[in-house]
């Protein structure tokens, strides 16, 4: 963080594992406050009630199972797809990757750290580091270093859940919270395309 004052910024990133109690597959995800607001946040849990009546309804598999492709999975709120991270070819992250956090960084110029995704993404990439930082106290940057693998290509799809009111702009999204304005951008060294899902 910044600060402790209510418009300073504050970035909490989560490395980790899936398959272990109560996890999601949400190694890589990150919260960003900013301006008073935050911008991109982990939206609440389903109650376990409402899950596990879902799944035995329709007789899809086992709730408490762990292993990947379990039902576990295709919970909206538990699998990779609604989380702050990235997925590659569509695939649900592996189960039992565990995603280390392999540096941290205090300067004021570029506070954050990095997060080693290579096992999270096991047999989609051959290498995938995460690093988010706050640069020079101004903004959130996030880098992402995907390696694809030598047998297949590496469709990547990086998610930015918010609470904010968000439009398509040239260049990106544009994210709006009451009296703020912030714009979402990418630099790729391959298309970027934008979109928008509810």
């Amino acid at each position: 963080r910044t600060g402790w004052n209510p418009g300073d910024q504050y970035l909490a990133m989560k490395g980790g594992q899936a398959d272990l109690g109560h996890g999601h597959m949400d190694a890589g995800s990150f919260c960003y406050e900013a301006h008073g607001y935050r911008w991109v946040t982990d939206f609440l849990q389903d109650e376990y009630a409402i899950v596990e009546k879902a799944v035995a309804d329709l007789n899809c598999g086992d709730l408490w199972s762990y292993d990947n492709g379990s039902a576990r999975w295709k919970a909206f709120r538990w699998g990779p797809r609604q989380h702050s991270t990235i997925t590659v070819n569509d695939a649900e992250h592996y189960a039992q990757g565990n995603a280390r956090i392999t540096s941290v960084s205090r300067d004021e110029t570029a506070m954050g750290g990095t997060v080693d995704l290579t096992t999270t993404l096991k047999g989609e990439v051959a290498s995938a580091r995460r690093t988010a930082l706050i640069k020079d106290g101004e903004y959130l940057e996030i880098t992402d270093e995907i390696t694809a693998s030598a047998s297949k290509d590496a469709d990547v799809r990086w998610c930015f859940p918010t609470e904010a009111t968000i439009a398509l702009v040239e260049g990106g999204i544009e994210l709006s919270r009451e009296d703020v304005t912030v714009l979402l951008s990418a630099s790729a060294e391959f298309p970027v395309e934008y979109g928008i899902w509810t």
